[in-house]
């Protein structure tokens, strides 16, 4: 959902060792957020009203680059992964009627997070891309899709990695999985088609030479040094940067909104082609591992249903004593931007970003890992 890097884990073997002798849930948050403890606080607080026998073991885990640890029980990931997952067995089905307020998740979220109409995950987010602009920037306003951006920008001239003040474009494209994530989209907005489940491309056939040159435009906009810099630890960077100024136009996630301190700026979702486009996002998901001890099922689905709640999650994209800022994260329940727009008003645009009827949720396929490889072809081009 945002820039990726790896962090120094536990194993979960570890950490079920560690509690022998109690009933224990290890778990994993998806991790790429701008403040996990406000997700643990207001899980923790949840879970012990229910079960206050039970212990949560929070254990690091990224999706991304690793496969699901096996004394793992419940996992966010995103669900770009779940026909990958499901194939190899990680993955338990988890029967609908034990969904609770099912009919508040965004339809496109809860179909993305199934297999032949199985379902393996519960959606907990949803996320995308969206095209920052400020208010006093007319040139800019109406801008929706990177063709028109780059008629009004241009390429970047300077090369710093820091833009001076309205000068460029803000961009993170400095891991490969941004850029296969960028062209799959542009794929979609191009052909007006939505890559369906497990059809996904294969990069060894034709590239779509129209929808490299839509992610290269972003690249010249925003210029090499700059979207090449990882910004690790730091992943809002960018953000900042718009927010003081630098920077004519950034594209990165909602929760980079956590990051700015000037509100003076417009979003909006955009397209890779010339037209309205196809909107395609991503879901993390909650599942449970298929190989949990069975005396442990009803209490994952009980913490299942408590992570993708709306009480959880209100409380957890809320500020807090901490935290005067919401992060900015899309929920995967419509109630929840109700209850966030009240304080709010970027949720109220958010409402009608994520309920838009033509929505759908990426999906890599069942050999995702593998596709993320030879499609090193394809970033290639792009940054040739």
């Amino acid at each position: 959902m945002t820039s990726l890097c790896l962090s120094e884990t536990q194993s979960s073997t570890e950490a079920a060792d560690a509690n022998k002798g109690s009933v224990v849930l290890n778990v994993a948050l998806y991790p790429y957020t701008p403040d996990n403890t406000r997700f643990e606080a207001s899980i923790r607080a949840e879970w012990a009203k229910i079960h206050p026998e039970v212990e949560l073991h929070f254990l690091p885990w990224d999706c991304y680059y690793e496969d699901v640890p096996e004394a793992m029980d419940v996992f966010a990931f995103d669900v770009q992964y779940l026909s990958y997952f499901a194939e190899k067995g990680f993955l338990m089905p988890i029967p609908q009627e034990a969904l609770k307020d099912k009919a508040d998740l965004l339809p496109f979220a809860l179909d993305g997070c199934m297999v032949d109409g199985v379902l393996y995950a519960v959606p907990q987010m949803v996320c995308t891309s969206l095209l920052y602009t400020r208010k006093d920037d007319s040139s800019l306003s109406s801008v929706r899709d990177v063709i028109s951006l780059h008629e009004v920008m241009g390429d970047r001239i300077k090369q710093s990695v820091v833009p001076e003040i309205g000068e460029g474009l803000l961009v993170d494209m400095s891991i490969n999985i941004i850029m296969i994530f960028m062209y799959l989209e542009a794929l979609c907005d191009i052909t007006g088609v939505f890559i369906a489940r497990d059809e996904v491309p294969d990069p060894n056939i034709v590239p779509s030479d129209q929808a490299i040159a839509s992610v290269r435009m972003l690249r010249a906009m925003g210029g090499a040094s700059q979207v090449e810099m990882f910004p690790g630890n730091d992943i809002y960077v960018r953000a900042r940067w718009f927010s003081e100024g630098r920077g004519r136009a950034y594209i990165g996630f909602t929760e980079a909104m956590s990051a700015m301190s000037d509100k003076e700026y417009i979003f909006r979702p955009f397209s890779f082609a010339k037209n309205e486009g196809f909107p395609t996002l991503s879901v993390d998901g909650v599942g449970i591992h298929l190989n949990i001890d069975p005396k442990k099922k009803a209490l994952a689905l009980d913490l299942v249903n408590i992570m993708t709640g709306r009480t959880v999650m209100v409380k957890s994209i809320s500020p807090d004593i901490d935290h005067p800022s919401p992060q900015y994260l899309m929920s995967a329940r419509i109630s929840v931007y109700d209850d966030l727009g009240v304080d709010f008003p970027q949720y109220v645009v958010l409402k009608d970003v994520v309920t838009n009827p033509n929505n759908r949720a990426n999906r890599l396929g069942k050999n995702a890992r593998k596709f993320i490889e030879d499609m090193q072809k394809i970033v290639d081009m792009i940054c040739s």
